[in-house]
């Protein structure tokens, strides 16, 4: 099968052109070199967002088939997968210098809430099913702002540091579907929501680390312990079928 990445070279915001039989990992490689001349962020991330967006379905799905498919590559896989507490497997897909390559999968019936949260590194992603809206807050003085608990988070191994009350108000939300990509970048205060009804996947770039740490804003009560649940094959296996069913006839 002969697949086409459009691959946007930054410095000049042209797209190039590569092809490939290969899976996820060869995709990796060749974004990687499609990126190598960025120089601004801008640039690369919509370099980034054109290449996810040029992946075909067809050639989507059967990727996630075959790693379905090969018990050896689902048990390596579940080993450095988790269930995120905010409801949605995180499954790294490849890890290459300066990025990684996850899917994230929300099944239905599957109720969480988010915090509000930034990132220490700007992301790249793309619905693959389902849908999800995105809601986008900024630090405001004005009389309609909500009080939050705000927490700095640096990485898995240290706890969450509180940083006092913060003052937020929610600025827009944006509703995106099946086929729609957007990049986010690292300071941006949000919140996602995937329909609990019909689940949602995205697969998604993730940059390195642009700051030390990020913002989690929670209210009153809420759990501060955000370690993520290890992923079983089982987990996994479960996830996976669920969205072979969902893209299945995509093209």
């Amino acid at each position: 099968m002969n697949v086409a990445y459009t691959l946007a070279r930054p410095a000049q915001l042209r797209p190039g052109f590569a092809e490939a039989d290969g899976g996820f990992a060869d995709f990796a490689d060749r974004l990687q070199e499609g990126l190598a001349a960025g120089r601004r962020t801008l640039q690369i991330l919509n370099g980034a967002k054109q290449a996810l967006a040029a992946l075909p379905a067809g050639w989507l799905a059967a990727r996630l088939a075959g790693l379905r498919a090969d018990e050896a590559e689902l048990a390596a896989l579940a080993r450095r997968s988790v269930f995120n507490k905010n409801g949605f497997y995180k499954i790294r897909l490849a890890e290459r210098p300066g990025f990684s390559l996850r899917l994230h999968i929300w099944l239905p019936g599957v109720h969480a809430q988010e915090n509000l949260h930034s990132h220490r590194w700007p992301l790249v992603s793309r619905v693959l099913n389902g849908a999800l809206v995105s809601e986008y807050w900024e630090d405001a003085l004005s009389g309609d702002a909500e009080v939050y608990s705000e927490y700095h988070y640096r990485d898995a191994q240290q706890p969450l540091v509180p940083a006092g009350p913060a003052r937020v108000r929610l600025e827009t939300t944006a509703a995106y579907r099946q086929g729609d990509a957007y990049f986010l970048p690292a300071d941006r205060l949000h919140r996602v929501a995937a329909d609990p009804v019909l689940g949602c996947s995205t697969l998604m770039l993730r940059f390195a680390n642009t700051r030390a740490w990020s913002r989690n804003l929670m209210r009153a009560g809420a759990d501060l312990d955000v370690s993520p649940a290890p992923c079983s094959a089982a987990d996994l296996a479960r996830a996976l079928d669920w969205l072979s069913a969902e893209m299945a006839g995509q093209g």
